[in-house]
């Protein structure tokens, strides 16, 4: 809705509110409500017209320049005997009434609006007014033909009467001018406005108001020349005070005639617009800095199109964005910015339509340049609607989003690429799981090559087709490691530079290069680019990946961001060159593991032949002192060698079996450690070795394995104690479960040592000999016990000393 359209169909309402404000200005008990109203609907339609004339549309008004319901209006309030101050008053009041209706139903008056209705109410104020003292003149010349006598006394009571209304006036400066253009009277709303005190003023020229360079054009005198020809003049402008200050005004003359007609002057209304000229100025200074900082921002377009969607608007950023100049832009429709398919789909409608139903919207995806390049970028469309609510076009913003779509996609893959080469150690599967990672984002086909002995061999191949993945395995082929050509993974493998094929379609080598036989298969597989990476890692280059683009690189990524191909291949690099060791460490493992038990197993024949030598020999009752202390120590080096094999066969079987076999058995573990410990106590007489034992120790166990357990933990005690303490074995059964104790006092483990404590060959030092043990107890100790279903736990503090805690279930 319009603001002539609001006043029409809200007259009512205005007049009302008008009503309720005369209360203040007027007795409203003496007058009736028709009477206060008098010609306001009437002018009221006189602004409308004016208003709706302003706008382009049809409309009748004399507005702003002259009105004759004013002069009516005028007429009749002298009638009724208001003075002339509620004249100006009343007319503030409707200006006041309407502009604040208007705030209140949200519609924004436009500055040129704003302008002609003060414009229209000032003028239908000084129409009034000067109506109001002409009639006041005729009824004072009326007053003389009918009475000479009383001719002077009356005009004095009019003027004095006239003067005292001026005079209530503060609002308006209200004054009167002679024929030439001075001051013949000066109300206190001029002396508030523009200084003067009326002593001051009087008889001073029109031209004492108006700027030395106004004065210089002879403004004043203009004024006074129109008003005299036109009957009207008006001047908007800069107006000077006493203290030599200007302010914003607008000054309005008219000719004053007498009875006869003749000019007697004219009468001038000027009115403070100073507020309303800062508001002006502060809204064109809003608009020129929002211009210059729309016109700045260079990483957003920014522009407008109508609700057809055509650009109307084109900022420098939106020139350096899309590389249309603003002559180029205005005009068009946005679906030039839109790639073909895009447009085929509809896309560009459903946004405006969207943008139109939901008040916005919003696009990301892939928007295109004037030379047709296409870019991942974002779009925002604001709806512009004027003060009745109809759509007048879309505030848009894009931005380049490339940078961030390549990043996102960039980590993407090399999120991929991590956890797919985080779940395997072996070369094949993670060769074929990059060359997959590869196909399509980066290439249409990939080939990952590696050197083995006198040739490269294609170790993984992918296919972004899968039905023409079969081909590709089949035609490409081993190639010699020698370099027969200066191009080709294996020239990359040499050079350990990357090789950017741009035209592989037309290289006639380029089949025998990379291996591919017959070389007509290219063309089935589809080539159209390449780009060869090396595989490198710790300074030795040992393969290549191969990336093959089928036609022109699409949008995004492909063989043109050659970073990314590289980390890719770089991180394919590591996990392979991991895989390679890991593979090689297995295989030496694995001898080693074998060669162990082989050489154990070999020496326990000998061994076991000594053993069963030394007993027949000591079992000789008339061997000499000398040779029985001898067989003696043969005898317990020979039970040392068959403890050593033991524990070397239990390691290999740990290692290569896959664990050690138990036989449980209903057994009774006190009565069991008391066994082991006599037999250890009577091998080192010279240490105190203490067994409690509390609780059920009843369960089913190995007996043999058990016994190994009890005789690895006490042997090791013993070997890491000082001589003169004594070690410690506790038995003891709680619920489901038993727990087995060996505590010594000896100095406390190395806390580096701790974590590889249970692994095989790690041991410390034996107190005062510096020497080490072959270091397979403790290894052999955690798998018996874990093939219980059990586990060994170890405790070590300087005060406390050192505990080894065997858990184990009662039944497994």
């Amino acid at each position: 809705m319009t603001v002539p359209e609001f006043i029409v169909t809200q007259r009512g309402v205005i007049i009302e509110r008008w009503l309720h404000g005369m209360a203040a200005l007027v007795t409203p008990r003496r007058y009736t409500r028709e009477e206060l109203i008098d010609s306001l609907p009437r002018f009221l339609e006189e602004l409308t017209g004016a208003l709706l004339q302003l706008d382009g549309s049809p409309g009748s008004s004399q507005l702003p320049g002259h009105s004759v319901v004013a002069k009516a209006h005028g007429r009749q309030r002298l009638r009724l005997g208001l003075d002339v101050g509620v004249i100006v008053r009343e007319y503030a009041l409707l200006r006041e009434v309407i502009l604040e209706f208007l705030a209140q139903a949200g519609m924004d008056l436009a500055e040129p609006h704003a302008r002609l209705l003060a414009r229209c109410i000032d003028t239908g104020a000084a129409e009034a007014v000067s109506q109001y003292v002409r009639e006041e003149e005729r009824r004072e010349r009326r007053a003389r033909a009918e009475s000479q006598a009383h001719e002077d006394s009356a005009t004095r009571e009019d003027e004095e009467r006239v003067r005292l209304l001026l005079d209530s006036v503060l609002d308006y400066a209200l004054f009167l001018l002679t024929v030439d253009g001075r001051v013949s009277s000066w109300n206190p709303g001029a002396e508030r406005l523009v200084g003067y005190a009326e002593e001051e003023i009087l008889g001073q020229p029109l031209a004492r108001f108006f700027p030395r360079e106004e004065m210089a054009r002879g403004t004043a005198e203009h004024l006074l020349r129109d008003a005299t020809s036109e009957g009207r003049a008006e001047h908007e402008g800069r107006l000077v005070r006493k203290d030599g200050s200007t302010f914003w005004a607008n000054l309005t003359l008219r000719e004053v005639e007498d009875a006869a007609g003749q000019p007697r002057g004219f009468s001038a209304v000027a009115r403070d617009l100073s507020e309303r000229r800062r508001a002006d100025l502060a809204l064109r200074e809003s608009e020129e800095r929002f211009r210059m900082m729309v016109d700045s921002v260079q990483d957003y377009a920014l522009f407008g199109i109508t609700p057809e969607g055509i650009v109307s608007g084109w900022n420098p950023g939106a020139q350096r964005l899309k590389g249309y100049t603003a002559e180029e832009a205005i005009g068009q429709h946005i679906n030039r910015f839109f790639p073909r398919e895009v447009v085929e789909q509809g896309e560009a409608r459903r946004i405006l339509a969207h943008a139109h139903e939901k008040n916005g919207a919003e696009y990301e995806g892939w928007l295109v340049r004037k030379d047709r390049s296409c870019f991942w970028g974002s779009l925002i469309l604001d709806p512009i609607r004027d003060e009745t609510g109809q759509l007048k076009g879309f505030a848009n913003i894009a931005h380049d989003l490339t940078e961030r779509k390549r990043t996102e996609q960039t980590q993407t893959l090399l999120a991929e690429a991590g956890e797919a080469l985080a779940g395997s150690l072996d070369v094949e599967t993670i060769a074929q799981q990059m060359a997959q990672i590869a196909t399509p984002e980066l290439s249409d086909w990939c080939v990952v090559s590696l050197a083995e002995g006198p040739h490269l061999r294609p170790v993984a191949v992918a296919h972004a087709d899968k039905t023409r993945q079969p081909l590709l395995q089949r035609v490409v082929q081993p190639l010699p490691a020698e370099p027969s050509s200066p191009h080709g993974p294996v020239h990359v493998v040499h050079t350990g530079q990357v090789e950017l094929i741009p035209d592989a379609a037309g290289a006639p080598w380029f089949a025998e290069a990379l291996g591919i036989q017959p070389a007509g298969a290219l063309t089935k597989l589809g080539t159209h680019a390449a780009v060869c990476v090396p595989l490198k890692a710790r300074g030795e280059t040992f393969g290549a990946m191969t990336f093959v683009q089928e036609g022109p690189p699409p949008r995004g990524q492909g063989l043109t961001d050659r970073g990314l191909i590289e980390a890719i291949a770089h991180r394919a690099a590591l996990a392979l060159d991991n895989a390679r060791l890991y593979a090689e460490a297995m295989r030496r493992a694995d001898f080693e593991r074998h060669l162990v038990g082989i050489v154990s197993h070999d020496l326990s024949t000998p061994i076991s032949a000594m053993g069963l030598g030394v007993e027949l020999l000591l079992a000789d009752r008339e061997l000499t002192p000398r040779q029985r202390t001898t067989l003696e120590r043969m005898d317990q080096a020979t039970q040392r060698a068959r403890r050593l094999i033991r524990d070397l066969l239990d390691f290999t079987q740990a290692r290569v079996g896959g664990g050690l076999p138990v036989n449980p058995q209903p057994l009774e573990l006190h009565g069991l450690a008391r066994t082991v410990l006599e037999e250890l106590t009577s091998a080192n007489p010279a240490r105190q070795v203490r067994l409690t034992s509390s609780g059920d120790t009843r369960g089913s166990w190995d007996p043999d394995r058990l016994a190994q357990v009890i005789t690895n933990l006490v042997n090791n005690a013993l070997s890491y104690s000082p001589p003169g303490t004594a070690v410690h074995l506790e038995v003891l059964g709680e619920g489901e479960a038993l727990h087995l104790r060996v505590h010594n006092e000896g100095d406390p483990i190395p806390p580096g040592l701790l974590p590889r404590l249970f692994e095989p060959l790690e041991r410390g030092a034996r107190p005062g000999t510096g020497g080490r043990s072959i270091g397979l107890g403790l290894f052999i100790v955690d798998h018996i016990a874990r093939a219980h279903g059990g586990v060994v736990e170890v405790r070590s503090e300087p005060r406390e000393g050192t505990t080894f805690t065997v858990r184990l279930p009662r039944q497994r």
